[in-house]
């Protein structure tokens, strides 16, 4: 498949997103600073659509903290809801979007649909189309349903197929879907089973994917991460070469249908432990992330109680040690490789010893986070619960 034609360049850095920010009455640069200093980059508006006067006012304050901003715009919406989908007679309120918020220093993209229905992706596809015409500088940006849904809310028959449509249809600059596996009846969400199929949709485009994660809980549904799995959701997700993370959410949003309570920021204003968690990840995120970017993501393998159980094998490092919930990504260029080793347990260390195959050797260190490596010539390591490090290695 040929890679999608589109002037966004995903390249420059690992993207960091944070969806919901504070409230009307509290957008000002302290509060913009704050976003930053936890290492969000970017965030995203949900929760509402807002005039254009409110979202460059948004933007014009957020600008003061060097933060981008994603926002919607029910112009672009129109297109959607209510069952219209006429795309082309949106063609001028797409051209209008564009000229209100293109040459604004904080715009990152356009929002432009969150968990489509395979139905819509037609028309999906034409409003990129409009857009890519109109602004070279910035992208429209989509975000999927996960693998939970109900194949009614995805329109095709799984999920493998919903996203291989979405790719192909649509032909977006990037892959994106949400997925919030820390459900309070710790019932599985099939978190692996979706980066698997994302991962090969993916490196099938040639496109980079990011993920939506969970860093709040809803009551009766998901529950407030703790500080291992804030550190694992991210982990796996870069392990299997994710190239941005978004957290859901960073301001505890208000909402008439869900009761959602102890994001990064609570309803009141106030940072939760969350705030620190997520800031620790993503400094972590931005090191490591950064330093994998132009890196191909050439094989992933996960361990359950030390048995290999999905992917193809590292052809450079084993991981040897008593039950071991291990996953290790394999990044490669040219005659280096970088393995992105996480410790999938959330509740318990792993360590163990690192197997180099004969013809590699170890380089360095690039980047940890709870993970320690012993000074000795065999590699053995110790990563606390969610814990990642990533090491280098060169081809003999």
């Amino acid at each position: 498949m040929k890679k999608q034609n589109n002037n966004f360049n995903a390249t420059k850095s690992f993207v960091i997103g944070g969806a919901v920010g504070p409230p009307k009455n509290l957008r000002t640069p302290k509060r913009m600073k704050e976003i930053a200093d936890s290492g969000i980059d970017v965030i995203i508006l949900l929760g509402g659509i807002p005039t254009v006067k409110e979202t460059i006012e948004y933007m014009d304050v957020a600008h003061t903290a060097g933060i981008k901003v994603l926002p919607p715009d029910k112009r672009c919406y129109s297109a959607f809801m209510g069952g219209q989908n006429d795309v082309d007679a949106s063609e001028k309120s797409i051209k209008a979007i564009v000229k209100d918020y293109s040459d604004h220093p904080a715009l990152f993209a356009y929002s432009i649909y969150d968990e489509p229905s395979s139905k819509q992706f037609e028309n999906l596809a034409k409003v990129l189309r409009i857009l890519e015409k109109n602004d070279k500088n910035h992208f429209g940006f989509i975000n999927l349903f996960p693998g939970y849904a109900s194949t009614g809310a995805l329109g095709s028959p799984n999920f493998k197929e919903h996203v291989k449509s979405y790719v192909d249809v649509v032909k977006p600059p990037v892959l994106c879907y949400d997925h919030y596996s820390l459900r309070v009846d710790k019932s599985d969400s099939g978190w692996y089973d979706d980066l698997e199929i994302i991962r090969e949709e993916s490196r099938r485009a040639k496109i980079p994917f990011w993920i939506y994660v969970l860093s709040e809980g809803i009551e009766k549904y998901l529950r407030v991460p703790t500080r291992a799995e804030i550190l694992w959701q991210a982990n796996s997700a870069l392990a299997y070469g994710a190239r941005g993370i978004l957290w859901f959410c960073y301001w505890t949003p208000q909402s008439h249908t869900e009761a959602h309570h102890n994001a990064m920021i609570d309803l009141k204003g106030n940072k939760t432990p969350l705030y620190d968690y997520v800031r620790e990840e993503n400094i972590f995120l931005k090191d490591a992330g950064n330093k994998l970017l132009c890196w191909n993501n050439s094989y992933i393998q996960r361990y359950v109680k030390s048995k290999p159980i999905s992917g193809g094998s590292s052809p450079v490092v084993k991981p040897v040690g008593k039950n071991l919930n291990l996953t290790l990504g394999t990044f490669t260029k040219e005659n280096c490789v970088r393995i992105v080793c996480v410790n999938d347990n959330v509740e318990k260390p792993a360590a163990f010893t690192l197997v180099t195959k004969p013809n590699y050797k170890f380089s360095k260190i690039v980047a940890s986070i709870d993970a320690a490596k012993n000074k000795s010539k065999n590699i053995e390591l110790k990563l606390k619960p969610g814990g990642c490090i990533v090491l280098e290695y060169i081809e003999k």
